[in-house]
């Protein structure tokens, strides 16, 4: 494991953090915190997120993360936008190592110009129990910030944050949402019924599939509180006419449930966007091409895409990229060793184009490289995407491949959590 430290491959290093824990709950802190200054930045970003972890002399760990929080090393080349990803997720390591060295950094993060600043504050003040920062960011005008600091209120003072809850149930951003009617699990609140009645009705009017996560949260809630008023049954009713037909069908078994009776679903899906798949078959060569922002490293990377096993998926992609969907937007998850994934108008997992997408599954791999769609169960991809930054056979089969990076795989390698995508263009011919 040690040789592997010194490896020159990225790839190398990284997994080495994963196999220094491997079979072994408090491993020798040494050579994670040597890695938490490695000159790259996916394999410093995951030793510092495994220093989070019991290790042998958590002092040592303690010291490392908290040299980082106070700012990135000056040794680092980095890109204009790299210098804040390791101070804020060595705070999240030190709040678990040290939550009163961590608390005292609390205040810089909180006031953070930078959204991902205050979010990851969030999920350090929960692991500390800092309840007063957390209903703070609570009312945060990001609502990935707003998302974390609900979670983090339902972990530490659950129920007694449920005014909280209730009112973040009227945001307009999905994760929001969904974080509420979780929270609200078991709740007694008296208010609890019908401002999850008012949430459904406001999130379904917008008419999106991609709200499926945030409306079956809501009716769990709402079944779990008994059986409701002929009021509620008529309100519910309309739902089995749903354009989802997963909520559609939830519906006709809550209403059933509460009616003794068997209630049918009918639900009635939106029309399916014509997408251009005659020009996707007719085109010569089809490609996309990627070009980062320069604050975010700059250069370009290009995928070859798949027309004839995945002509659906190139179709909506290509006529997204045409209607320059996925310019200005950001790669927003990125896990060192598996993929990148972006293009979400809200830098969210819950947040992507408001139909879904069918499944194509071919027969390419999952290789290192290729692209693909990201999904929350079957048949409901929101045009996110993907690219696989290793080899990852237990994917196959179960998300869409439509492309495989050709030129520019070393600009991926670099991508790091929020960096920005300028443009994405779409190339014919050779």
């Amino acid at each position: 494991v040690r040789r592997a430290f010194a490896d020159p491959s990225p790839i190398v290093r990284v997994a080495a953090v994963a196999a220094a824990r491997a079979g072994n709950d408090r491993p020798d802190c040494g050579p994670i915190v040597a890695a938490s200054g490695d000159r790259n930045s996916p394999v410093a970003l995951v030793a510092v997120d495994s220093l989070g972890s019991p290790c042998a002399d958590w002092s040592q760990a303690a010291s490392a993360l908290a040299r980082i929080v106070s700012g990135p090393p000056a040794r680092f080349d980095t890109p204009p936008d790299h210098g804040w990803q390791a101070p804020a997720h060595a705070l999240v390591s030190l709040s678990r190592v040290d939550s009163a060295r961590a608390a005292s950094f609390l205040a810089r993060f909180e006031a953070s110009a930078r959204w991902q600043d205050r979010a990851l504050a969030a999920t350090a003040a929960a692991n500390i129990g800092e309840g007063s920062l957390l209903f703070r960011l609570a009312a945060d005008g990001n609502d990935n910030v707003r998302e974390a600091a609900i979670a983090g209120l339902a972990r530490t003072r659950k129920h007694e944050a449920d005014s909280v809850y209730l009112a973040a149930l009227g945001s307009q951003g999905f994760e929001v949402v969904l974080a509420a009617a979780q929270a609200l699990e078991g709740s007694q609140h008296p208010g609890a019924r019908p401002a999850l009645l008012n949430a459904l009705d406001e999130v379904s009017a917008r008419r999106s599939e991609n709200a499926r996560d945030p409306r079956l949260a809501l009716l769990q809630r709402i079944g779990e509180m008994g059986k409701g008023s002929a009021d509620d049954s008529s309100r519910l009713a309309l739902y089995l006419a749903d354009f989802d037909t997963t909520v559609a069908t939830t519906v006709a078994a809550l209403l059933s449930k509460w009616s003794g009776t068997t209630v049918a679903a009918r639900p009635a899906p939106l029309p399916i966007d014509p997408e251009p798949l005659a020009r996707v078959f007719l085109a010569p060569d089809l490609r996309l091409r990627v070009t980062m922002a320069a604050s975010s490293g700059g250069g370009s990377f290009t995928i070859a895409l798949f027309s004839s096993e995945a002509p659906a998926t190139v179709a909506r992609v290509t006529r997204l990229a045409r209607a320059h969907y996925y310019d200005g937007l950001t790669w927003q998850r990125v896990e060192p060793n598996f993929v990148i994934q972006g293009g979400s108008p809200g830098a969210s997992e819950y947040v992507g184009d408001a139909s879904f997408m069918r499944d194509e599954l071919a027969l390419h791999s999952h290789l290192r490289g290729t692209a693909g769609i990201s999904t929350r169960g079957r048949d409901t991809g929101d045009a996110q995407l993907f690219v696989n930054l290793v080899d990852n056979p237990r994917l196959d089969h179960e998300y869409t491949v439509f492309g495989q990076v050709v030129a520019g795989l070393g600009v991926v390698d670099r991508i790091l959590e929020g960096d920005i995508i300028a443009r994405v263009e779409v190339l014919e011919g050779r």
